[in-house]
């Protein structure tokens, strides 16, 4: 489903403590 993608995407736009939720 491209879990990966969204999770570097995230990390790209948002900070890593968000990710981490």
């Amino acid at each position: 489903m491209g879990l990966r993608e969204a999770t570097m995407r995230n990390l790209h736009t948002r900070p890593p403590s968000d990710s981490v939720k």
